[in-house]
């Protein structure tokens, strides 16, 4: 499934997030992948190739996944809203242009505010949230 932005017609590979961001999760919980593989009723082979990318992770498995996980931590709760990734993408450019302006100091505050929100984290913006994390890291870095 490929999403478009409204603003540009930017694609995006919901597909391929999806099996990206499963992994991420698996990792991160610590699931063998063979137990995850059980649990969504596909065989590890095919886990596999689609964490390698040969292969697509469909939405309904996706779903499967998602809903494991949400059983598994109960603080935990992935948030659907495409909408999510526009505004992502506003950070990504804020943090690209503060950057290069060295204005990314005054920014510090707002940046912790929307990084505090775990439902900017846990929704298809995940890898841009990841950025504009990584991004404040480092600006805090500099900072020092």
């Amino acid at each position: 499934m490929t999403i478009y932005r409204k603003t540009n017609q930017e694609e995006y590979r919901k597909d391929r997030f999806c099996v990206a961001y499963i992994q991420e999760l698996r990792k991160y919980y610590e699931v063998p992948q063979k137990d995850l593989a059980k649990i969504l009723h596909v065989s590890n082979s095919s886990l596999s190739r689609m964490e390698s990318g040969q292969v697509n992770m469909d939405v309904d498995l996706f779903d499967q996944a998602i809903e494991y996980f949400e059983k598994y931590d109960p603080d935990y709760k992935f948030n659907r809203k495409i909408a999510q990734l526009e505004e992502a993408e506003q950070w990504i450019d804020r943090c690209v242009q503060d950057f290069i302006h060295l204005s990314y100091f005054k920014k510090l505050d707002e940046m912790k505010i929307y990084l505090d929100q775990e439902n900017n984290k846990h929704s298809f913006a995940y890898f841009h949230y990841k950025i504009v994390h990584l991004s404040a890291e480092a600006f805090r870095t500099v900072e020092n």
